[in-house]
């Protein structure tokens, strides 16, 4: 009825329409660019943690590294030392067996002598040569 009174055809907005619609636009645009704001907030909260957890894994890496650092030093060290042992191993077992062949030495000995001792002739298994008197 209004725009029957304004001459305006039906399909014909006017300036209220024109307006409402442009608030309605202006209101879902407020509303997209809310939703952007919030998306970027999370993000930047998302970044902020996962750079905090980075730095974390940094700090513990470097600690991993230090031990590796540490290990390393300690198992030079080992090698060292297993080294030196393999030496004095190596030294002792040979004073070890000196000191059987000796005692081995010393048994055989006195096993000889007894056994000499034991087996003594009474006759002599060899005669001693005679002399014949010369031809005359």
């Amino acid at each position: 009825a209004e725009r029957e009174q304004l001459g305006l055809d039906e399909n014909a907005q006017t300036a209220d329409d024109v307006l409402d619609e442009a608030a309605a636009i202006q209101m879902e645009d407020l509303a997209a660019v809310d939703r952007s704001k919030n998306i970027v907030s999370n993000t930047i909260q998302v970044g902020e943690n996962t750079m905090s957890k980075l730095e974390e894994d940094r700090e513990k890496l470097e600690g991993i590294a230090e031990d590796i650092y540490e290990i390393q030093d300690n198992l030079s060290l080992a090698k060292k030392e297993m080294r030196m042992l393999v030496r004095r191993m190596a030294r002792d077992n040979v004073f070890r067996v000196l000191m059987i062949i000796i005692v081995l030495a010393i048994a055989a000995l006195v096993i000889l002598a007894i056994i000499k001792k034991t087996q003594r002739p009474s006759a002599p298994s060899v005669k001693a040569p005679t002399f014949a008197p010369p031809f005359e």
